[in-house]
């Protein structure tokens, strides 16, 4: 996995509707890319983990729209790493 691939999926982030909408949705994304460099080998856990905490936040009213945008957009960024990741082992 280069750089390059992550810096394309950053660039990517300015091309979703949803991230153009909300600023949170934006930096979830890009808070996963970066995570996702860092660790590409945990990419699975970190997908089970952002969707297993997206459940606790639907459940719980102190969680804001802005918590609830942040992990939508970590999932997302999350999945877009994975087909990357899986692109260029291949």
């Amino acid at each position: 996995m280069t750089a390059k691939t992550f810096s394309t999926l950053r660039a990517t982030i300015f091309q979703d509707p949803r991230a153009i909408a909300s600023q949170a949705y934006a930096d979830g994304m890009l808070l996963a890319y970066n995570e996702a460099e860092a660790h590409p080998r945990r990419i699975n856990r970190l997908i089970a983990w952002a969707k297993r905490h997206g459940e606790v936040i639907t459940d719980n009213s102190n969680y804001t729209k802005r918590d609830r945008n942040l992990n939508a957009g970590k999932i997302t960024g999350y999945q877009n790493a994975k087909e990357a990741i899986n692109e260029h082992s291949l």
